[in-house]
C-alpha cells in the first residue's frame, strides 16, 4: 500500500488498523529509502524534495518539491507521516509516530544549518552520496610511500564523526611492498576528538616463496599493526574491522598507515581499497 502525494484516491491502512482488522503483528519500521534531501528555500522556508519511504509500515512516495515554513530563531525538526504529510516541531516532540526527516535550526530570519535526520540515499541519477547513516569510499589511484615508518593519513579514506556516535568500520586494502622485509602496518586513527572502541586487523600476502597470514586485536586507535612478509616483494590484503564510539565532540576517522621498516623502494596502497562506515546509533 502507499501513499503517493500526485493523487488524492489512494487507499492505505496503518500498521495499528492493519494489526486490528487481520490480528496479524503489525510493521511498524519507518526510514527514508532514497529522497527527502533538505535544502535551504530562502527566509523561513526549507525545501524538502521529492522521495519514497516507509513510514510505520507504509510505503510513501513524493513525487514533487515541498516547501515546509519554519519558526524563527529555533531548532526545527521536520517530520513525515504516514499521510505523506510534513509537519515542523520545535519541541522536537514526534507529532503523532512520524518519521524524523531532518533538524533546521534558524536564526535572524534565515536558516542557519540544516542536519539530515534519516538516510536520504542517492539521487536517482547516482550524482550524490549520502553519508548521514553510511559511508562507502573506495580509492579512485594508487597512493605510495617511500622511506618512512611515521603513519600518515590515507588521501581518500576518511570521514567525519559526530559526538555520541557509534559506528562500525571496515577497510578491505589491497597493498603491495616492492622490497623484502619492508613489512607494512596500518591503523584506523580519530582526529581532535575522544573515540574509544575495539579493532581487529588481519593479513594475508601471496608471495613467491608461499603465502602468509597474520593478526591482531587492539584498542582503537592505540596501536599500528605491522603486517611482516619475509618475501622479495609482495601483495598483501589486509582487512580491518571496528567498532568506535565517540565519546567527546565530533572528529575525522581516517586511515593511516607507513612501512614497517624504512625503504627506498615505495609501499603502496592500490586503487580498488575501499573503507565502508555504518552507523549504529546515535
Amino acid at each position: 500500500m502507499s501513499v503517493d502525494a500526485t493523487f488524492t484516491d489512494t487507499v492505505h491502512m496503518s500498521a495499528a488498523t492493519w494489526a486490528a482488522a487481520t490480528n496479524k503483528l503489525a510493521i511498524n519500521a519507518s526510514f527514508v529509502v532514497s529522497g527527502f534531501e533538505v535544502t535551504d528555500g530562502g527566509s523561513l522556508n526549507a525545501t524538502v524534495g521529492d522521495g519514497f519511504a516507509i513510514v510505520n509500515g507504509i510505503e510513501v512516495n513524493i513525487t514533487t518539491n515541498t516547501t515546509q515554513a519554519l519558526a524563527n530563531n529555533d531548532t526545527n525538526y521536520i517530520w513525515l507521516s504516514e499521510a505523506g504529510v510534513l509537519a515542523d516541531e520545535v519541541a522536537g516532540a514526534n507529532p503523532g509516530s512520524d518519521l524524523l526527516i531532518a533538524k533546521v535550526v534558524t536564526s535572524g530570519g534565515t536558516i542557519s544549518s540544516i542536519t539530515h535526520m534519516r538516510s536520504i540515499g542517492a539521487d536517482p541519477d547516482g550524482t550524490r552520496q549520502d553519508t548521514d547513516l553510511c559511508v562507502a569510499l573506495v580509492k579512485t589511484a594508487d597512493e605510495s610511500v617511500s622511506s618512512s615508518t611515521t603513519v600518515q593519513a590515507d588521501d581518500d579514506l576518511t570521514f567525519t564523526v559526530a559526538n555520541g556516535e557509534v559506528w562500525e568500520v571496515t577497510c578491505i586494502l589491497e597493498c603491495e611492498q616492492n622490497a623484502g622485509t619492508v613489512d607494512f602496518k596500518s591503523l584506523l586513527h580519530a582526529g581532535s576528538g575522544s573515540v574509544a572502541g575495539s579493532c581487529m586487523t588481519l593479513s594475508a600476502s601471496d608471495a613467491t616463496t608461499g603465502s602468509e597470514v597474520g593478526g591482531q586485536f587492539n584498542d582503537f586507535a592505540t596501536t599500528a599493526f605491522t603486517v611482516q612478509h619475509t618475501a622479495t616483494t609482495a601483495n598483501i590484503a589486509v582487512f580491518i574491522r571496528s567498532i568506535l564510539f565517540a565519546t567527546a565532540g565530533s572528529t575525522t576517522i581516517n586511515l593511516r598507515w607507513a612501512q614497517g621498516s624504512s625503504s627506498g623502494s615505495a609501499t603502496l596502497v592500490k586503487a580498488g581499497s575501499i573503507m565502508i562506515a555504518r552507523r549504529i546509533t546515535g
